[in-house]
């Protein structure tokens, strides 16, 4: 259990920004370069500019796939069998409690994939009722597979920077589990010895972490993955 469930479940302007933000900056960037939606596809030149809106439309989508890759693992993660065991992504030899930053499943990864690749299908489905690419499987293939990649990868990503800058804290009286986000995990760790750490360094909040990894994912996925994928 997470002792954070409540406050957490309750998103503030911070978490909202950072799971926004980025978007609605490159969205804006694509309506300025490109003025129109357009298919994503590559161009074999030298000049990057010419690829501009396909760059952009990959971070979009990328963004939305670690989004949704990220939420599903989180929260429908938690809901396979009870015998499954959760580890530390940086340490999969160890065994971590659930709701632990950084702590993943086989069928968290599931749910990522899956995460992924429904915002790939919903970007299909947007660029064939503007273009009528609806008999196009090799390009409904392509946006599946970028999805499905790049939410794995953001929602992995994200578990990483959990497991490693977001601090995670085990309270052994009550059960639970709690991050330093939460005042009385730090007033606890001072005034009482059953909070035990189990990961990560008190360095970014949960907000900050989202951003990073969401940005690292929409340079990464639109530079490299898009290119390889699209082609």
């Amino acid at each position: 259990m997470d002792a954070g469930a409540a406050e957490s479940s309750v998103r503030g302007p911070e978490q909202v920004l950072a799971c926004s933000l980025l978007a609605t900056l490159a969205a804006l960037l694509h309506v300025y370069y490109s003025g129109e939606e357009k298919i994503i596809h590559f161009e074999n030149s030298n000049d990057s500019s010419s690829n501009v809106a396909s760059y952009l439309a990959c971070a979009i989508i990328a963004h939305h796939a670690t989004c949704c890759a990220d939420t599903l693992a989180s929260e429908l993660g938690m809901l396979v069998s009870s015998s499954e065991r959760t580890v530390l992504v940086t340490q999969p030899w160890v065994a971590v409690p659930r709701g632990t930053n950084g702590g993943v499943t086989i069928g968290g990864f599931l749910w990522s994939i899956i995460g992924g690749a429904w915002i790939g299908l919903g970007a299909f489905v947007c660029d064939m009722i503007t273009f009528g690419a609806g008999g196009d499987y090799n390009y409904l293939l392509q946006m599946i597979s970028f999805g499905a990649v790049t939410g794995l990868f953001g929602s992995v990503l994200d578990s990483v920077l959990g497991a490693t800058v977001q601090v995670t804290y085990y309270n052994l009286d009550r059960k639970v589990v709690c991050d330093g986000e939460h005042h009385h995990a730090r007033k606890e760790q001072e005034e009482s010895s059953s909070l035990k750490h189990i990961a990560g360094r008190d360095i970014l909040t949960n907000a900050q972490v989202n951003f990073v990894s969401i940005l690292l994912c929409m340079i990464v996925s639109a530079l490299y993955v898009g290119p390889a994928i699209f082609v």
